[in-house]
């Protein structure tokens, strides 16, 4: 799949997300899924079911540019949709042949308390 077909199929797939930086906006689209369930069995956490198998609802993933506004995704922005605000916690960048086609997050929901006790809300 080439570069343009990779940015063709997240424009088609995904969904209007945003950031606001320094109070602009930038408005782009990309693909949130909810990450696969793994194990957490014995946890007394519901195992939800969708199309893509057994979920986890605390985490996610995203699938977007590496450009127009989606260079800002990194670690410790907050994206939203127009139904819900997630924290990036993890990013990377996937390159072919040196270019940039796109770039893969973690995702947990933005007021959701973290690992080291800090709740993001904006």
């Amino acid at each position: 799949m080439t570069p343009a077909a990779l940015r063709g199929a997240i424009e088609r797939c995904g969904e209007p997300v945003r950031i606001v930086r320094d109070g602009e906006v930038f408005s782009f689209f990309a693909c949130i899924q909810p990450r696969p369930h793994t194990n957490q069995l014995g946890t007394g956490e519901p195992v939800l079911h969708s199309r893509f198998g057994r979920e986890d609802p605390r985490q996610f993933y995203y699938y977007g540019p590496p450009d127009g506004g989606g260079e800002l995704v990194e670690s410790g922005t907050i994206l939203e949709t127009e139904t819900a605000r997630y924290l990036v916690v993890t990013c990377h960048e996937f390159r072919f042949r040196g270019e940039a086609v796109y770039r893969w997050a973690s995702l947990k929901p933005a007021d959701q308390e973290v690992d080291d006790g800090t709740v993001f809300i904006h």
